[in-house]
């Protein structure tokens, strides 16, 4: 990988602290990738942690629960969060299998860095 080129997404703070990250394709992958699937790449990333910021009556009830057994319930049933990490990780080796490889590029799980960044590496 010592002939990769890194690009970092930055993460959007506009709308709040919720892990969200910018739709602006950077200068460097603008001939490699189109706005299209460069949006559908990040807009699926940033849906999975709407998604996993979202107040349910069902995160409620867990947390309420989870109080009440002293936590103990955490060791029993996944905490919600856990499994939305895990549906993002998931989701970022595909949408790098499925879209990035094919174009000679790297797609890195935003996990991986912090939540901090989205790292793209351009390979060659």
């Amino acid at each position: 990988m010592e002939n990769a080129k890194v690009v970092y997404i930055q993460r959007d703070y506009s709308q709040g602290t919720t892990p969200r990250f910018l739709n602006e394709i950077p200068q460097p992958l603008e001939n490699k990738i189109s706005q299209a699937e460069f949006d559908h790449a990040i807009n699926q990333i940033n849906s999975l942690f709407e998604e996993a910021e979202t107040p349910s009556a069902k995160l409620y009830a867990l947390n309420f629960l989870s109080c009440i057994f002293f936590y103990l319930l955490d060791l029993c049933i996944p905490n919600p969060y856990e499994q939305i990490h895990r549906e993002v990780s998931a989701t970022a080796k595909r949408i790098d299998k499925e879209i990035f490889q094919p174009k000679g590029m790297r797609f890195v799980d935003p996990l991986r860095r912090g939540l901090r960044v989205i790292e793209i590496q351009v390979l060659g």
